[in-house]
């Protein structure tokens, strides 16, 4: 059912019956939906083996159909007509990032985690990092911001930029779908099918705190003015 994982593209279809079967009478009745070519082949007298010429379509439902021509090798018809239904593997996607697309005040500090709807890289420790793909890019009026990145697990990658955001700025974020040269895939070679990209803004600079304090009256005349920021300032 489409409830099960989805199949690989290029799986065989296999009927199992409980007996030995008229061969041309099930292979007369056999059918898949939407149509596919294929070859028909039995393993023995009870396995019957379909091979699709080509990959099966992408995020596709199948409908494998045995219609009641099919019998035995007694001529016992089946009692009624078989189906099931299975789907393929779709594409490697973007489930989540943070910050989200069109949020508007950001902090600077902030890291970017993407966070993918199947395994990307396998279980394995943290030596094996520089081996990984690194898919996220930043960019700031056009200027890339410098950064590194691991996986916190097989499907969630946090980039973290080595300085902080520049305030008052959109941040154009991107995963790429082949970063470094080479295709973006989950752990079943599932590619992304080209890149997300999103935006968001980050909170611009403002005062959080000040002293001596607005309308203070008899400040010691040693007393330092101190200005407070919510983010570091370039002098």
């Amino acid at each position: 059912g489409t409830g099960q994982p989805p199949a690989p593209r290029n799986r065989t279809i296999q009927l199992v019956f409980d007996r030995a079967m008229d061969k041309p009478a099930v292979e007369s009745a056999f059918q898949v939906c939407p149509a596919v070519k294929g070859q028909l082949a039995w393993q023995d007298d009870r396995t019957l083996v379909f091979t699709p010429a080509e990959k099966l379509a992408r995020a596709g439902i199948y409908d494998v159909v045995l219609d009641q021509r099919a019998r035995d090798a007694q001529g016992a018809p089946l009692n009624q007509a078989y189906q099931f239904r299975f789907a393929t593997a779709g594409f490697l996607e973007v489930a989540q990032v943070i910050p989200a697309p069109s949020t508007a005040d950001a902090e600077t500090g902030s890291s970017i985690t993407v966070m993918f709807n199947r395994p990307v890289v396998p279980l394995t420790n943290l030596d094996a990092q520089k081996d990984f793909p690194q898919p996220v890019t930043l960019t700031a009026n056009g200027n890339p911001i410098e950064g590194a990145g691991e996986w916190l697990n097989t499907s969630i990658y946090v980039y973290k930029p080595a300085q902080p955001l520049p305030g008052g700025t959109i941040i154009t974020a991107k995963v790429g779908a082949n970063p470094g040269g080479r295709p973006l895939v989950d752990t079943d070679n599932n590619p992304l099918a080209a890149d997300y990209t999103w935006q968001f803004a980050v909170q611009p600079p403002k005062v959080v705190y000040v002293t001596p304090g607005n309308g203070s009256a008899q400040v010691p005349i040693e007393s330092p003015i101190v200005v407070q920021f919510n983010q570091p300032i370039s002098l």
